[in-house]
């Protein structure tokens, strides 16, 4: 997908949940310098995707947007990394009071990531810090996490603050339905599986309903 088709989309999504388009695609575009910028000394994603980072990255992030619940108001997002797709989401919930907790254990990237919360002013937590470290934080009502850990593992990051009302958008690549048989031995769970916008062979699993057996 060209750069340009991307940036549509992204303002067609904007559009559908009603959102200020300009103030969206403008705090994108200064996560956009910010992100090239500390790439140098940073490795915050795959140097290959660089010039894609609309299409490969911004889209996939700003796509989860639209399937979360209306009165969702806090987001917990494991193994942040450069940010994505946690800053993404921050943006598109700001006016929302959408509240953004970001885990991420590497110190660097929690220094760019505290740098992009300043910046652009949102509603952000950085904990750096390992995932299974971390205290139980109460009424989260969102998880993400992209490019993280198998579902098993995951699910056990994400059980101690899950609670009855919590959803998990998590994206997948061709691999999630063996993914999904071997977390069902420890996990009972619902879920729904949306295809990615992004790419045809991924797709984004929302996980409710989850316990340990």
């Amino acid at each position: 997908m060209r750069e340009k088709d991307a940036k549509r989309q992204i303002i067609e999504i904007c559009e559908s949940c009603q959102l200020d388009v300009d103030k969206i695609v403008g705090a994108l575009e200064k996560y956009e310098q910010e992100l090239i910028r500390w790439q140098k000394i940073k490795n915050l994603v795959s140097r290959e995707t660089l010039n894609e980072i609309w299409s490969r990255h911004f889209l996939d992030s700003v796509q989860l947007y639209t399937l979360f619940p209306q009165d969702s108001q806090r987001l917990l997002d494991f193994g942040s990394g450069g940010g994505l797709p946690a800053v993404p989401l921050a943006i598109m919930g700001k006016s929302r009071g959408l509240s953004v907790t970001m885990v991420e254990a590497n110190g660097r990237k929690c220094s760019f990531l505290r740098q992009l919360g300043r910046l652009l002013g949102l509603a952000i937590e950085v904990r750096g810090e390992r995932a299974e470290a971390l205290g139980r934080i109460s009424g989260v009502d969102l998880f993400t996490a992209r490019g993280f850990a198998s579902l098993d593992v995951t699910f056990g990051f994400l059980e101690p603050h899950f609670s009855e009302n919590s959803s998990a958008f998590l994206q997948k690549g061709r691999g999630y339905k063996e993914e999904l048989k071997a977390a069902a031995e420890n996990w009972r769970y619902d879920y729904q599986t949306i295809e990615s916008l992004v790419a045809p062979e991924s797709v984004i699993l929302d996980i409710r309903g989850l316990k340990r057996r």
